[in-house]
């Protein structure tokens, strides 16, 4: 969505869960979109608490993206204890839900290039790669390990070029 659509989608999300007299899907779609407005507003707090309310509901595909979109906070917030723990648990806990257990698992990956774990960001990589079941998620690991990779060479080559000019 825009964020010109998040406006009129707030709107929308904030009289659903007023009326309250609608389906609990309606209200977790609502909550998680109120979450999504408030994160492209760069409001990572609001955006949090909806996500949580989400989750406190939700245990279908809605909670599964709110508890992605919160992992990502975590990590834009570089929060990495709470983003990792947020990612796995997503994985336990949504595992029913492989689009959310994909892009969780590339998210985790740039969670251990930011800790300074390459060995591992590789190895997750690899892994969606050899086993995951959707190929666009194969596709963007694929893309994220080639990054990786010709990162690895262009430090080694600037580290041979040093000792050269050493």
């Amino acid at each position: 969505m825009r964020l010109a659509q998040y406006d009129s989608a707030t709107r929308f999300a904030e009289l659903i869960i007023e009326k309250g007299a609608v389906n609990a899907g309606a209200i977790n779609k609502a909550s998680l979109y109120l979450g999504k407005a408030a994160m492209s507003k760069g409001d990572y707090n609001l955006a949090k608490d909806e996500f949580l309310n989400t989750l406190n509901s939700a245990q279908d595909e809605y909670g599964a993206e709110a508890k992605y979109l919160l992992g990502e906070i975590q990590y834009l917030s570089k929060e990495y204890k709470q983003c990792y723990e947020t990612l796995i648990s997503l994985n336990t806990d949504f595992a029913a839900y492989p689009e959310w257990v994909g892009k969780s698992f590339l998210l985790l990956s740039d969670y251990f290039m930011a800790v300074g774990d390459t060995f591992q960001a590789k190895a997750t990589l690899n892994s969606l790669i050899e086993n995951f079941p959707q190929e666009d998620v194969k596709v963007i690991a694929r893309d994220k390990l080639k990054k990786i990779s010709q990162a690895e060479v262009n430090k080694q080559n600037a580290i041979k070029a040093d000792s050269l000019d050493n």
